[in-house]
């Protein structure tokens, strides 16, 4: 962890990263309401007149001279009492506190009870984890709007292999309100398809990341936030077309032996389609409609890490368009990652001019 500076004066002194700021006229918090530390920051006593709030920049500061009984007072705001009854009861100075606890407001450290996840049955258990990463990342009101954004959601997850198992589990896990796994092939007649049982195995294990999950098969009527082709296979142009003649967003998701292949993910219209990426590599290569309609047919199975990088990359990629936080990755473009690298490698794909994805009405 890095270290602090210092302050030298005698008044209660906020350090952020290289940055003091003396506690004094600031917006003071209404002390009659109930506040308490943002559930993504622990409080850590690093000697009797010196505190640290949180551990993970941007959301860490130390409290250098603290107030007599800080770490008592901020670990008993917990959301249930009043600021001023946890001050009388320690005797504390109200006109301190009010500038310390206006400082830590601010910082976006401290959190008002009765608008946030300490309120009461407002974010269910099995996404606090979600609640305090967002709330890290992007503060509690954007945490919030993104965890709704989220509940709102519509995703359909396309495949059979432990890839396309694990995306669907993961993204129904993340909060996603609506999330239906078709294990189905390529092409098959959806009124044909057999409808998953209740108690299937995998609806089962979305109901175990998320008890509140809706898995069943969307309304015809229904237009999904995104479809996540997921296959041990080249991605089935067809499909894919018939998802930008549809403006269905859509994640391409490929498994093989060696490497995992995420990308891109089309936004019809608006950014380049799996038409576009087939066209570069037959102008590249042109050798390469006859290569991918060979491993078409010929399908070995990934391994269990290939999976599981494949499943993470896909989900990553599958938040970032729902919560609206930044442009994908994967936009006009695919990520790929081999076991022996440490990190993904971007390639881009731009829009192809022979493609009509781009002028699709």
């Amino acid at each position: 962890m890095d270290n602090f500076p210092r302050a030298s004066s005698g008044c209660v002194t906020l350090v952020r990263g290289d940055d003091e700021v003396a506690v004094h006229d600031v917006t003071r918090v209404d002390l009659s309401a109930r506040y308490a530390l943002s559930a993504d920051v622990p409080l850590i006593v690093r000697s009797p007149d010196e505190l640290q709030i949180g551990v993970e920049e941007p959301r860490r500061v130390c409290l250098l001279n603290a107030p007599p009984d800080a770490a008592t007072i901020l670990a008993e705001l917990d959301g249930l009492r009043p600021v001023d009854t946890v001050l009388k009861a320690h005797d504390a100075d109200p006109m301190v506190w009010g500038s310390l606890l206006g400082e830590l407001l601010a910082a976006g450290l401290l959190v008002d009870a009765a608008r946030s996840a300490h309120r009461p049955g407002a974010v269910p258990g099995h996404l606090a984890g979600e609640r305090i990463g967002l709330a890290h990342r992007h503060g509690q009101a954007a945490a919030t709007r993104i965890l709704q954004a989220r509940q709102d959601a519509l995703v359909v997850v396309h495949g059979d292999c432990a890839a396309a198992t694990l995306v669907a589990t993961l993204v129904a896990a993340a909060g996603v309100g609506h999330v239906h796994h078709d294990p189905s092939p390529p092409g098959a007649d959806p009124d044909a398809r057999p409808r998953p049982a209740a108690g299937s195995t995998a609806t089962r294990a979305l109901r175990a990341a998320n008890p509140l999950v809706r898995t069943h098969r969307p309304a015809a009527h229904q237009s999904p936030t995104l479809v996540v082709l997921v296959g041990e296979q080249v991605p089935d142009l067809v499909r894919a077309a018939i998802l930008v003649h549809q403006r269905i967003p859509h994640l391409a998701v490929l498994t093989q032996a060696a490497r995992a292949l995420v990308g891109p993910l089309v936004l019809p219209g608006r950014s380049s389609c799996l038409g576009c990426v087939n066209r570069h590599r037959a102008d590249a290569d042109p050798g390469w409609p006859a290569v991918a309609g060979q491993l078409s047919r010929q399908t070995p199975r990934a391994p269990v890490t290939i999976s599981a990088m494949a499943a993470c990359l896909a989900i990553g990629q599958t938040l970032e368009l729902i919560d609206g936080t930044g442009v994908p990755t994967t936009v006009n473009g695919s990520v790929e990652w081999t076991p022996d690298a440490l990190a993904p490698r971007r390639r881009t794909w731009p829009e192809h001019p022979d493609c009509g994805c781009h002028r699709t009405p």
